[in-house]
């Protein structure tokens, strides 16, 4: 009889059925369930980097071990920006733009193309990846599709029509009636003036 291999899981103390492995495996995450991911992963190693000798947890020791971690994590690689702040009596002042933000090149960017459900009105409406944003540059990783099926955007409607324009003939008289506007009322305080 062969026996269904399993595993010990030292934290929970008990054996893990593969059934249960399998979940990440077989479970597609909601959008947005890897920047959790990565925000819990990162608050547990700024605990652990921010204990003292004694095993002691501040929250400010908490803060600069959260801030000070590194790691590649579900979104991408997980860094924190290292500015900091100067106190000046009442004023503050930002001596990075990004302190304690997340590092710009650290955050995964992609592009997603909502295509039309089949049959119409279908649930739920599908996505799919067409690019991302990695280490300063975008990376293809599939066509957009428009809503007519093909990979090349459609023909507009109608022309775009010309913003704000204002014909020449109707720009000069705004021109003259401003200038009138503005030389009648110094000349009116010079005349209320003298008389």
């Amino acid at each position: 009889m062969e026996k269904t291999p399993s595993y010990y899981h030292r934290t929970l103390g008990h054996v893990v059925h593969p059934q249960f492995l399998d979940f990440f495996q077989t479970v597609d995450p909601q959008y947005g369930s890897g920047f959790m991911f990565d925000s819990v992963i990162a608050t547990g190693i700024g605990a652990c980097l921010a204990r003292d000798e004694h095993g002691n947890v501040t929250s400010e020791s908490h803060v600069q071990g959260i801030r000070s971690v590194n790691f590649t994590g579900a979104t991408g690689p997980v860094r924190f920006g290292q500015g900091s702040l100067t106190a000046d009596g009442k004023d503050t002042i930002l001596l990075s733009s990004n302190i304690g933000a997340r590092d710009p090149p650290s955050v995964l960017w992609g592009v997603f193309n909502m295509l039309p459900p089949q049959p119409p009105g279908a649930e739920p409406i599908p996505i799919v990846l067409t690019h991302f944003f990695v280490d300063g540059e975008w990376v293809d990783h599939g066509n957009i599709t428009f809503a007519d099926g093909g990979y090349y955007s459609p023909l507009l409607l109608r022309d775009l029509p010309q913003q704000n324009h204002v014909n020449s003939g109707l720009r000069a008289t705004g021109f003259v009636v401003m200038g009138l506007g503005m030389l009648s009322a110094p000349a009116a305080c010079l005349c209320l003036g003298l008389h």
